[in-house]
């Protein structure tokens, strides 16, 4: 009885994950298909807010996904800091010599945006100036 109660468990997961593995694979390829060249002028900005204690992971996890999955093939990134205290901008500091991520003041993000195209930034590395 324990052996079968384990096998339907171990089932159960098994197509649990099956089904989050397809869904993930058609919207992929529903991106890359529907992109159609569409995201080449697109930004993904993410937002260092204040007290945050899991930037550095977040910040780690969409470098990886734009640069892993070929439906974000052209999407520029950029951080932005959102008033975050010390730490978040060390970290973001950090992050953004390691990958050339630009670390810019919300302030700075539209003339960033409007003037500059995905993976070409004006000034790679770009950091935020100590204020």
């Amino acid at each position: 009885m324990v052996i079968d109660a384990v096998k339907c468990v171990l089932l159960i997961v098994v197509a649990y994950l099956a089904l989050v593995g397809l869904a993930h694979l058609c919207v992929t390829v529903g991106r890359w298909f529907s992109s159609g060249g569409a995201l080449r002028d697109c930004w993904l900005v993410v937002a260092a807010l204040p007290g945050e204690e899991d930037l550095e992971m977040r910040l780690r996890q969409a470098h990886a996904l734009l640069q892993a999955d070929p439906a974000f093939r052209g999407v520029g990134m950029v951080v932005a800091d959102s008033g975050a205290d010390k730490e978040a901008r060390d970290i973001c500091r950090c992050f953004s010599q390691e990958t050339g991520v630009p670390f810019l003041h919300t302030e700075e993000l539209p003339r960033f945006l409007n003037h500059t195209a995905p993976r070409q930034p004006e000034a790679p590395g770009a950091v935020l100036k100590e204020t």
